[in-house]
């Protein structure tokens, strides 16, 4: 996965030369961070584990912040009302759990995004963002840099075209995420009566 990365940056560096590493850096986080709050195409499922007769949990996420919860589930359990406050970490369920229903975990469906100063910013993403996105991360990456105010490396053309390709291309991954990333559900075919 670190090669992924290195790619992104070094496609950056090709594209706008004499980039500083440090910008090209701060240029993949933002990217990735506009990537991830408009998309939502990196949602996991998080399994909390129950105990009998207690109705708060806290859960953490080293290095992230949640940006969106899509549902809170449980297969025996009424989990209408359950909440998740992502600044203190604290899941609270309608009503804590009886014996039978702390047998099974609760999942939380949710979409999150690199939290700022994370220092290995390719461990906190998941393979799939990396790979499935790589062009649209390089996009992003040379839009961020290019449109820098007053820098050697400031190209408004760039940043225009990278940022027209960027942002269609988290559109598409949005797209992609609502249906689950199943095969050609986010494309387009001609109507059958024009073949």
């Amino acid at each position: 996965m670190y090669d992924v990365v290195t790619n992104i940056l070094d496609n950056a560096r090709v594209e706008l030369p004499g980039v500083t590493d440090a910008m090209v850096s701060i240029g993949l986080f933002n990217a990735l961070d506009e990537f991830c709050r408009r998309s939502d195409a990196n949602r996991f499922n998080v399994q909390v584990p129950l105990t009998e007769g207690v109705q708060e949990y806290y859960i953490t996420f080293p290095d992230t912040v949640v940006i969106r919860i899509f549902e809170i589930i449980h297969p025996n359990m009424d989990t209408q009302g359950a909440w998740y406050d992502p600044d203190d970490g604290k899941l609270t369920l309608p009503r804590a759990p009886d014996v039978n229903e702390a047998m099974e975990p609760v999942n939380i469906n949710m979409s999150f995004a690199p939290k700022v100063g994370v220092t290995d910013i390719a461990e906190v993403m998941p393979e799939l963002i990396w790979h499935r996105f790589y062009n649209t991360l390089i996009d992003g990456v040379i839009s961020k840099c290019a449109a820098q105010i007053a820098k050697p490396w400031t190209h408004e053309r760039k940043a225009t075209y990278h940022g027209k390709r960027f942002r269609n291309g988290t559109m598409q991954a949005k797209a992609m995420a609502q249906v689950g990333f199943a095969p050609d559900s986010a494309g387009w075919r001609y109507p059958t009566w024009t073949r």
